[in-house]
């Protein structure tokens, strides 16, 4: 880990606890004095006991060893379980933060598969709980100095001793080296299947999902699901099959050396009793320091490798902490009072994904006024949906500058820019809360206006017939009284809340895909009526519903190539009247 990487573990999982942090040391003194306990006294009874029968002498060591064992694993139990609280709060606050964090990212950074990668990942950091791994090191550290002075302390044998420090410089690094490349192998086996997992969790998601529930079931998707996530998890599989080969030989290093090195133990032991120069209990305190020194050894080799291992996920999850976010604190100039809307204006815009030189958008300069009816037309992939996700500031222009009230767009606080746009999305969502939350996102609400809102969109009769009213939760996962409700009406539900919102500026972008023509027109007929200063934008492949805009802006790969009203842009005999003709005459054919 570097500098920044031990900064950023401090301020987020080391600092938050603050004294407590004093249950670390605290655990790993006491499974020390644990291991010196159960080193030094199983040995010292047995020599009261054999061959000169100390019963007395035994039986107060036997008490002394029960009840110490007794009050230092009460404490130990109890330290850990104030550690185990410490860890999953300061953890639980992390995720907090990073949800935080997500939720304020530009939508383009969220859309990347770099992103992607670097939130899995950095989740996998905050599910393996990272103070835990901290923790571990410093336990074991603690356990294995402690125990190393009291195992040399109770040992009086130079042989011994020189065998445990021989041992120890072997046993380190070879189980480090081991641990290392094991955990190295399981890294780059996450990192060549990540996709497959991603894809395998998406997969479970949309089998379990209630709104694929129709598509899988009506299109008989079942067996192209499972083929799907079959091959991912055999893919998976496969990559961990590989690894657990390549770590098992890796294994074995530790292993055969730590074998080696205890057979070493009992044979000299062994000859030291059969000498005369210890006794059968030192041969039990001897074999058992040696176990445990051994023991300790490994434990600390696996979480110094542990840290390593995880300081690859943790640099994932740092890395979440930098990319860019809409924060109120980033923004360069602050707004003060209510902000009001009068001009909107992009000025030699262009935009391209992923910054390279295809652009979706190119040089496009067109200004809005207040109160003024805008349609965006254009042919699928002509950049209507991208021009959009500009207006609402979700993505930044690559080239030029979004201009509100002739201050760039950038300035504004995402609270202030939400407070003056009202979206109604393609590809809108609703949660699986109530009406009445879904369309106001509040507590308490303006009864009146949620009540004209309703009947604006002509959900008021559908509210009506529900036995919990506009309380009714949209679907049932929440509630057994929930409701199904058409496409038709979700659609409704989500012009409503752009309706009830009241922001200067409306966006409807396709909102009713899903409306029969009946209640599209009327729709379309209430919307262009609006009596008030509201700006509205209008997306559609309808263009009859566009008839009525004040103004059409056509777009087409990218460009703005027409610009006028409806009568204006059908007399010049352009691209939109070729489109709205082939649309007329579908509708007469």
């Amino acid at each position: 880990m570097n500098k920044k990487s031990i900064q950023f573990g401090y301020k987020h999982f080391i600092k938050p606890v603050g004294i407590k942090n004093i249950y670390i040391p605290a655990v790993g003194l006491l499974g020390s004095i644990a291991g010196i306990i159960n080193i030094y006294f199983p040995g010292a009874i047995i020599n009261r006991l054999y061959p000169n029968s100390e019963v007395r002498a035994a039986a107060i060591l036997v008490t002394v060893f029960c009840v110490s064992t007794l009050a230092v694993s009460s404490l130990n139990t109890f330290f850990m379980r104030k550690m185990d609280y410490e860890s999953l709060k300061v953890t639980t606050s992390v995720k907090k933060q990073l949800v935080s964090r997500q939720l304020s990212l530009n939508l383009l950074t969220m859309e990347s598969p770099e992103y992607a990668d670097d939130f899995s990942f950095g989740s996998k950091c905050l599910d393996r709980n990272f103070y835990s791994v901290i923790s571990g090191v410093i336990i074991s550290v603690i356990s294995l100095v402690l125990l190393l002075i009291g195992s040399v302390t109770i040992i009086r044998e130079k042989k011994i001793v020189c065998l445990y420090i021989v041992g120890s410089l072997l046993l380190l690094p070879a189980s480090y080296v081991a641990q290392n490349m094991i955990n190295k192998n399981k890294y780059s086996e996450q990192v060549a299947d990540n996709s497959e997992r991603r894809e395998m969790e998406t997969l479970q998601w949309n089998m379990l999902d209630l709104q694929y529930g129709q598509e899988v079931r009506a299109f008989g998707l079942r067996k192209f699901l499972a083929g799907k996530y079959n091959y991912c998890r055999n893919y998976v599989y496969d990559a961990m099959k590989v690894c657990c080969k390549k770590n098992a030989v890796w294994a074995i290093i530790p292993a055969v050396i730590f074998g080696t090195q205890l057979i070493a133990a009992y044979l000299l032991t062994m000859n030291q009793y059969t000498r005369g120069e210890i006794e059968v209990g030192d041969f039990v305190m001897y074999v058992a320091a040696f176990t445990g020194v051994a023991n300790a050894i490994m434990q600390i080799a696996d979480e110094a490798v542990r840290i390593k291992a995880e300081g690859r996920y943790f640099g994932a999850l740092q890395k979440c902490f930098t990319y860019d976010t809409e924060s109120e604190g980033e923004r360069l100039e602050r707004q003060t009072g209510e902000l009001s809307f009068k001009t909107l204006e992009f000025k030699d815009v262009s935009f391209s994904y992923g910054g390279d030189d295809t652009y979706a958008l190119k040089n496009i300069n067109l200004k809005i006024h207040e109160g003024e009816r805008i349609a965006i037309v254009g042919e699928n992939g002509s950049g209507k949906t991208t021009f959009i996700k500009l207006l609402t500031g979700l993505y930044k222009p690559t080239k030029g500058a979004v201009l509100i009230n002739g201050k760039d767009i950038s300035l504004f606080g995402k609270d202030e820019i939400s407070r003056l746009i009202s979206p109604v999305f393609q590809d809108y969502a609703l949660t699986y809360y109530t009406i009445r939350e879904n369309i106001a996102f509040a507590d308490e609400i303006d009864e009146e206006r949620m009540e004209a809102v309703l009947k604006e969109v002509g959900l008021d009769q559908k509210i009506e017939t529900l036995n919990k009213g506009i309380d009714t939760h949209v679907f049932y996962k929440l509630d057994n009284e929930g409701t199904e409700m058409s496409g038709g009406e979700l659609q409704k539900v989500a012009i409503a809340r752009a309706l009830y919102k009241d922001s200067p500026i409306l966006i409807l972008d396709e909102p009713t895909a899903a409306l029969s023509p009946k209640a599209e027109r009327e729709l379309y007929h209430r919307i262009w009526e609006f009596k008030d200063q509201r700006t509205i934008f209008l997306i559609s492949h309808r263009l009859s519903s566009c008839v009525e805009a004040e103004k059409i802006v056509v777009l087409k790969d990218g460009e703005i190539t027409e610009l006028g009203t409806h009568a204006e842009l059908t007399e010049a005999k352009g691209y939109y009247n070729s489109l709205f003709s082939a649309q007329a005459k579908n509708y007469k054919d």
